[in-house]
Parts: C-alpha cells; sequence; structure tokens
C-alpha cells in the first residue's frame, strides 16, 4: 500500500484530527480526497465518521498515527513559563475551605459528636448504628467536612459524657431540699432492672424530675434486697432518708415492705390501682368476659387476613363508617379493652354484612351489643382518670378528687343489665383508694391545690385535713425556729369559699 506523508498542518476550521488524512475535492461539498489512496469518500456535512472508517480499514498504519494524535491532543496542555498570578474570589476560597475535612479537635467535629451520643443515647440505638449506611450517607450529604468515627470511639466517648452529665445531675440535686421518688422493678428478657427517678421543687417553685439510674437487679427480689439497693442508691448521690418526702411504688409486697424497712412515707401508683380494679371487676363476671372474647376473635380474623382487611375497608366507606382500624387488648394495659370494645362497637354493622358477603365470623348478639356500650360508658371515667394521673405535670392532689368524681359518675350512667359491673367498680375503686383518705400527703395536697381545696371534702375530712395542715406547717415553723401555730386558731377561714376567679368549676378540670 502507499504511504503519504501526513501534512503538518490540518485544514483550518477542520477540528477533528481526521483531516490530517482529507482534503476537499473541489466543487463536492459532501466528499473528501483521502491523501493516501486519492479515493473520494462521502461523508454528511459536518460529520467526519465515514471518512475515520476509510482509515481505518484501508489504512492500518496512518489509523494509528491518528490514534496517536488524538491522545496527544487529549493530554492537559502546560504552558512554557511562569503562570501570572490572579486573585481567588471570595467564593472560590470559602468553597475550597469548606471541602477540606475537619480535624477531629475542631470545634464543630465535638459538637456533631455529642449530637450523635445523645441520638443514640436518647433514642436507644445500638453503636453500630455508626456503621449503617443510609446514616452514614445522611452524614455525609448534611456535612462533608465531619469524618465519622468507629463504634470503639462512641462507645468510649459515652463513659466521658456520662460523667459529666452526672456531675450536673449531682449539682442539681445538691440545691435541691425535699425528694418524691418513683421506684420500679421489672425484667427485661432474663435482666431484672431497677429504676429511681426523682421529683423536687426547686426555690423558685419549678418541678424537677431527674432520673438517677437503671441498675441490673441479680438478688432475690425480697423487701430486705430491694430496701438496701435504694438506701445504698441515695447514698451514692448524698441524698439521706430524711429527704425522701414520699415513695411512689406498686403494690407488690416486696415494694411495700421496703418503704416499710426504710421508714419512709410510701403510696401505692394510682393507674396501677386503677388498672387493678377494672381487671378485678372484669373477669369476675361470665357474660363480659365472653363479649371480651368474641371481640378478640372479631379482631384476630381481620388481623390476620390482609383480603379480610380490604373487604372491611370496603364496607365501612359504603356504609360511611369511619374508616378505623381494629385495636388488639393487652393483657397489661385495661384501656386497651375499652378501646377494642370501642371500635367494635363502631364497626357492627360493617361485621353484619360482612358475615352475610364473605365469611359467617362470629359476631355480638343484640344483647351483647348493648352490653358493651354500656360497659364502655360505665369504663371512660377510668380513662379520665388514668390519663389525668398519667400526665408529666401530674400530682398527688388530683387522687382523692378524682375518685369523688368517679364514683359520681358510676351512679349516674345507664347500667341496666350490667348492674353487677358498676357495683363491683364502685366496691374495687372504695377499697384500694381507701388508704388515700387517710393519708396525710394526698389530703395536705389536695387542700392546697387552688383547683380543689376543701371542695371534696365532707365536714369531717375538712376538719381532719385543716389539722393535718396546721401540722405540717408546724414541722416547718420548727425548722425555721419561728414559733408555731395553734391549730384552734390557724385556720378560721373554710378554704373552701376562697375564690380564684381564673379557676374553672371544680369538675370542668375533669372534663365533666
Amino acid at each position: 500500500m502507499a504511504s503519504v506523508d501526513k501534512p503538518t498542518q490540518q485544514p483550518r476550521g477542520r477540528g477533528s484530527a481526521v483531516w490530517l488524512y482529507f482534503k476537499d475535492v473541489e466543487g463536492k461539498e459532501n466528499s473528501a480526497a483521502c491523501l493516501a489512496c486519492k479515493k473520494e469518500v462521502l461523508r454528511n456535512t459536518g460529520s467526519t465518521g465515514s471518512m475515520r472508517r476509510h482509515i481505518e480499514s484501508c489504512h492500518p498504519i496512518q489509523f494509528k498515527e491518528l490514534l496517536n494524535t488524538e491522545a496527544d491532543r487529549a493530554k492537559p496542555k502546560c504552558k512554557d513559563g511562569p503562570q501570572p498570578l490572579k486573585q481567588q474570589k471570595l467564593s472560590t476560597m470559602f468553597a475550597q475551605a469548606n471541602a477540606q475535612e475537619w480535624s477531629d479537635s475542631h470545634p464543630r467535629s465535638v459538637a456533631i459528636d455529642r449530637k450523635i451520643l445523645r441520638f443514640i443515647v436518647l433514642d436507644s440505638q445500638p453503636f453500630s448504628v455508626v456503621e449503617g449506611e443510609g446514616f452514614r450517607d445522611l452524614l455525609k450529604e448534611a456535612c462533608p467536612q465531619y469524618r465519622l468515627k468507629s463504634t470503639r470511639f462512641y462507645h468510649d466517648k459515652l463513659e466521658t459524657l456520662y460523667e459529666e452529665i452526672k456531675l450536673q445531675v449531682q449539682d442539681e440535686i445538691d440545691r435541691l431540699r425535699d425528694f418524691g421518688f418513683t421506684c420500679d422493678l421489672w425484667s427485661d428478657g432474663q435482666l431484672a432492672l431497677m429504676s429511681f427517678t426523682i421529683h423536687s421543687i426547686t426555690p423558685d417553685f419549678e418541678r424537677k424530675q431527674l432520673l438517677l439510674c437503671v441498675k441490673p437487679f441479680t438478688d432475690a427480689h425480697t423487701g430486705l434486697n430491694i430496701s438496701a439497693v435504694f438506701s445504698t442508691t441515695l447514698g451514692e448521690w448524698g441524698i439521706g432518708l430524711e429527704q425522701v418526702s414520699l415513695l411512689l411504688r406498686d403494690g407488690a409486697s416486696n415494694m411495700k415492705l421496703a418503704g416499710e424497712l426504710l421508714k419512709v412515707p410510701s403510696a401505692h401508683c394510682a393507674a396501677h390501682k386503677l388498672n387493678l380494679v377494672v381487671k378485678d371487676s372484669i373477669s369476675g363476671h361470665r357474660g363480659l368476659k365472653t363479649i371480651l372474647d368474641k371481640a378478640r376473635s372479631i379482631v384476630g380474623h381481620f388481623h390476620h387476613s390482609v383480603t379480610a382487611q380490604a373487604n372491611l375497608k370496603t364496607l365501612q366507606l359504603q356504609l360511611k363508617l369511619p374508616t378505623h382500624s381494629l385495636v388488639q387488648d393487652v393483657d397489661t394495659r385495661w384501656n386497651s379493652t375499652l378501646a377494642m370494645l370501642r371500635r367494635i362497637n363502631e364497626q357492627e354493622e360493617a361485621f353484619s354484612v360482612y358475615r352475610t358477603r364473605h365469611r359467617p365470623i362470629e359476631i355480638l348478639t343484640d344483647n351483647e351489643s348493648d352490653v358493651s356500650k354500656k360497659a364502655v360508658k360505665l369504663l371512660e371515667i377510668f380513662e379520665v382518670f388514668t390519663l389525668e394521673v398519667s400526665r408529666e405535670t401530674a400530682s398527688i392532689s388530683c387522687i382523692l378528687p378524682m375518685v369523688k368524681v368517679s364514683l359520681e359518675h358510676l351512679q349516674q350512667v345507664d347500667c341496666f343489665g350490667i348492674t353487677y359491673l358498676r357495683d363491683d367498680l364502685v366496691k374495687g375503686l372504695t377499697q384500694r383508694f381507701s388508704d388515700e383518705k387517710k393519708s396525710h400527703h394526698h389530703i395536705v395536697a389536695t387542700m392546697l391545690d387552688p383547683r380543689f381545696r376543701l371542695d371534696f371534702f365532707d365536714e369531717e375530712q375538712r376538719n381532719f385535713a385543716k389539722a393535718e395542715l396546721v401540722k405540717a406547717m408546724n414541722e416547718i415553723l420548727r425548722e425555721t425556729s419561728l414559733p408555731t401555730v395553734d391549730g384552734d386558731t390557724a385556720i378560721d377561714e373554710d378554704l373552701s369559699d376562697v375564690s380564684i376567679e381564673t379557676e374553672p368549676p371544680v369538675r370542668e378540670v375533669f372534663y365533666f
């Protein structure tokens, strides 16, 4: 094959290196003549594809030269001599600074370390969460300058953070005087845990609630062992038993004994008592148990079948019923039973149609449906009571008023056909909260609460309440070396007559 010397310069206006091996054909705009073989090659305007294919197939030497030329052109070119200095734009300088990875001691890096630790602690996340692909992608996008550390780093830092927080908590405790304690003991799998939470009021009347610890409890769950752990925990935080104004606990005999051994005032959790009142009242009657068994069966049927759920949803829309999901109750929360019955009553029409169209499930009879609705009416006051004592700002001052309001409500509700349930609820409520009616702490707290004062006490209870308040006042006065007051003249005005215009009527506090 004839060879041709490669031109030293390609035609002006021809950007492709292929033109080093072709020239234009005069009078033929869409043709180019090969310099090696003089053959004319047709081409589309602006395209050199056919020319390149001609070189590749007919002239392998020239094609190799073409590839080398294209490779040379692709390399970045360096100009000879020093380059003139140009002042960088401010935005460019900031962009370059932001692109640099922070050192581990950088203030922003340290701050993010603490935020990640806070995230792990507050959300109860495992340390391995920092190894997750999604977490890493999120952090890289949000803060590319931050270097994510290993799980060991965060594990070690957590110990330091704990000591810092402990010092802060200790500082707060040292500035407080008297404490209420919440103590609980439960099992998490095969591990028994015991928690201690303190409640107090600052000199500025700000409420404080601090979780002191959750520690493993490896000994036998006896009152003696519980009291020993409680006493040790108080010592660790520099709190004396004389500073414990009240210990709130469950009703287990070992917890009650622990309070007695420590010689501190203690009280049974009101929410726990309410759960026992309702569960005991329901379990004692076969008719209501049958209704609950049917309700659980209905809920179970729809929870275990996607098709059944879809059919129920269709019926709800057709019948213009609320498109609520059914609720399955759990043994440890009585109000879940109330929620289950509410949904069963609400959707009874849908169940009847479902039974005829799809599957013959067992539903409540007319009589059972009536009993279920009346049971819900009876139990609603216990839901209000439970929510009231479960609020973060709850106080024992509301317990005696709520007991009285609940008893009044039970007497007013139509309970024909379930009188037995009403009577058991009244009996359970009266018996289980009998101690509170004689409790110094409950009486004085209710009396001093501007929402209640003496409105919920009869004459005998009012006199007792006033005497208890005088006793409490004298204890404080003795500690301050001030003269005590005479019980006969200390409270010469019936506190129930004291009005506070901003307070709503007492029963409106509980939505009645």
